[in-house]
């Protein structure tokens, strides 16, 4: 085979491209961060794949003290399952879910690499193919009302004309350390189970 004067420069190209967008061969890694940006260490980033032998595999880290994480994978396809961030509040311990920043999670070789960020939300969708009609598609959480019978407490379907003011006060910081806000929501009484959802509400103690 003759010399070819083009196979250097291409490498050259192609190891530039790689170092610039991070991804590295053989290998995923990212970052877990606050909304702000901040680094988010002790993140348990999980990823499932098959292997170029046909075998099922799986691997767990948690970031370091910088937010960031790496894998060292062997030869196949993968893609990450989820990032949980593990924390205690108010004397109980929670494990949250993290955003997939880019929302794509589809499957990489792992000859090429991957690089997945993650970013800890205290509200809004999970992805943009939920419906925000589905009090379970946001990382906030949700208040469901119930009306019951005031003599023996209870459920009551009959309902007057009239609406109602929630109103929702943070008691301290919430989960993510931010300063909350006063939430207040007008629901018409009816038994309809969307008129009694308060959804996407900020993860905290109210």
């Amino acid at each position: 085979m003759g010399n070819n004067p083009f196979r250097m420069p291409l490498l050259s190209t192609l190891l530039a491209l790689s170092l610039s967008s991070g991804f590295k061969p053989g290998y995923v890694m990212g970052r877990a961060t606050t909304a702000d940006g901040q680094p988010l260490a002790g993140v348990q980033v999980r990823v499932y794949g098959t292997t170029d032998a046909g075998r099922n595999a799986d691997y767990s880290t948690r970031t370091g003290a910088d937010g960031r994480y790496s894998i060292r994978l062997a030869s196949g396809n993968y893609s990450v399952r989820d990032a949980i961030y593990p924390l205690n509040y108010g004397g109980r311990a929670y494990r949250l879910p993290l955003y997939l920043v880019g929302e794509n999670n589809d499957d990489f070789d792992s000859t090429q690499g991957g690089v997945y960020n993650f970013v800890l939300k205290n509200s809004g969708l999970i992805d943009a193919s939920k419906s925000r009609d589905d009090e379970n598609a946001y990382f906030g959480g949700f208040v469901e009302i119930e009306a019951r019978d005031a003599v023996d407490g209870r459920l009551t379907n009959t309902m007057p004309e009239a609406s109602f003011v929630v109103t929702l006060t943070p008691a301290g910081k919430l989960m993510d350390g931010k300063t909350g806000r006063v939430i207040r929501a007008s629901k018409p009484f009816t038994t309809r189970r969307k008129d009694r959802i308060i959804a996407n509400v900020p993860l905290g103690n109210y």
